[in-house]
């Protein structure tokens, strides 16, 4: 089943994602109950269901169309963009990226290293 969009493509938090990432910190690892539900107290998440028509909603259905997450000062959060990347080029860009941090790990051996190899 597929959905659409309520007459809208953009989908807009009421927080600021700055605040957000500053309030989430650098170390915080999860298991900390009383931190995410502040967390989630301050920073609601998203409700796409009232996005969708109340036909699809009803049925569970999927949002096949692309839209744009912002949040409060108009900053982008997320592109939802379904079908870009076919399977095959998602594979692609798997092994592009397995492929130069690799290459990051070998040009960051010590040069002795990188002759063994």
């Amino acid at each position: 089943m597929t959905g659409t969009l309520h007459k809208q493509r953009k989908v807009q938090v009421q927080w600021d994602a700055k605040e957000y990432f500053r309030c989430l910190g650098k170390r915080n690892f999860g298991l900390q109950e009383p931190f995410e539900a502040s967390m989630l107290q301050g920073f609601p998440p998203i409700k796409l269901s009232q996005y969708l028509l109340p036909a699809d909603a009803a049925r569970g259905g999927v949002i096949a169309n692309p839209f744009v997450v912002t949040d409060i000062k108009n900053r982008v959060i997320l592109w939802f963009l379904p079908g870009v990347f076919t399977p095959s080029r998602q594979v692609s860009i798997q092994i592009m990226i397995a492929f130069g941090e690799a290459s990051l790990i070998f040009y960051r051996m010590p040069l002795g290293r990188r002759q063994m190899a």
